[in-house]
């Protein structure tokens, strides 16, 4: 579902009130444009300027007030959507990201950080308000939990084979538990800090595109460990041991496989799937006489093993090269 550029900067200026999301500084705006219209409607006698002023100023307080209460008496707790979700009338939308945009330009640059082979077609920013209401939720927990610094959220890459994207995203359990496959450290939901361990997991549509979804992940005490098959992350050390303390489990687990640094999470409100990158890969480059191609290791070791001193194999940022005289 797309979104007319053109009207962008006008849909934002207006979609947090439209979306019943109203912060402190919605409350001020709209207490702006109530005083601005009364100062406007309401003659003044000069003799009574400071008078008019004083009361202009109590309107503005008492309507960001009264708007605030309202809003809470109305829907009993404050969501904080993100500043660039676009207007949407309905639960949850897709929406492309702007090309030109800052936003465009560093989720492109994240992705091909340790990938840029790959040509990135479009971006789409998912908003999924039940989806987000529940990491928020699960965000806001860990914050709150006194023996963590910070939730420890980070912006990773996970690909999702043969399941199609929407299938996470559309869904009200987002990276579900119950669909998650058995991997070095046991069931749970994996994610890549560099995409092109992903790549392998990419989701492939019909038409020749490769697809990879960037989430938002709340690793929080992350335990560090080898491969393992958990089930659930460890317990912490140190906790449970005084009388009523609870003893409480690491919210992640992180470890390195080919090239990249992974972290599981067994809980499906820890990540949020906020972007959905549709690629493909560029397999031939030439250059200064030479050809470089991208090859798995397996088909690198059949090419050596048959023109022995020919090629030169490179492992650079979790994935594989050759390249060959011309």
């Amino acid at each position: 579902m797309e979104c007319n550029l053109s009207r962008v900067t006008c849909i934002r200026r207006y979609s947090r009130v439209f979306d019943l999301r109203l912060s402190l500084g919605d409350c001020l705006q709209v207490a702006h444009g109530i005083s601005v219209l009364y100062t406007a409607c309401i003659p003044v006698n000069p003799t009574r300027v400071l008078f008019h002023h004083s009361y202009v100023v109590a309107v503005y307080i008492v309507s960001t007030w009264a708007i605030g209460l309202y809003w809470f008496a109305m829907y009993g707790y404050y969501v904080g959507f993100p500043k660039n979700w676009e207007m949407q009338s309905m639960e949850c939308q897709v929406f492309y990201v702007d090309p030109v945009s800052r936003e465009f330009d560093r989720r492109k640059s994240h992705f091909l950080r340790s990938h840029p082979s790959a040509h990135v077609y479009h971006i789409q920013r998912i908003q999924n308000k039940l989806l987000w209401r529940k990491y928020l939720n699960k965000k806001k927990q860990l914050e709150d939990d006194h023996t963590l610094q910070s939730s420890g959220e980070k912006m990773l890459f996970h690909g999702t084979r043969d399941t199609r994207p929407e299938q996470i995203y559309e869904c009200d359990s987002g990276f579900d538990m119950h669909y998650s496959h058995d991997g070095l450290w046991g069931k749970g939901n994996y994610f890549a800090v560099n995409s092109a361990y992903s790549l392998g997991y990419s989701h492939k549509t019909r038409d020749g595109y490769q697809q990879m979804l960037v989430a938002r992940v709340l690793t929080g005490a992350s335990f560090r460990s080898a491969p393992h098959r958990f089930q659930v992350p460890p317990l912490c050390e140190g906790t449970g041991q005084g009388e009523g303390e609870v003893q409480r489990r690491y919210d992640s687990v992180q470890g390195e496989t080919n090239g990249s640094t992974v972290y599981i999470t067994y809980d499906s409100d820890h990540s949020y799937p906020e972007y959905l990158i549709t690629f493909k890969i560029e397999p031939l480059d030439v250059f200064s006489g030479k050809l470089k191609l991208a090859a798995t290791p397996k088909y690198l070791q059949a090419i050596n093993k048959k023109n022995p001193g020919t090629t030169q194999l490179i492992h650079s940022c979790g994935y594989y090269v050759y390249t060959m005289e011309q």
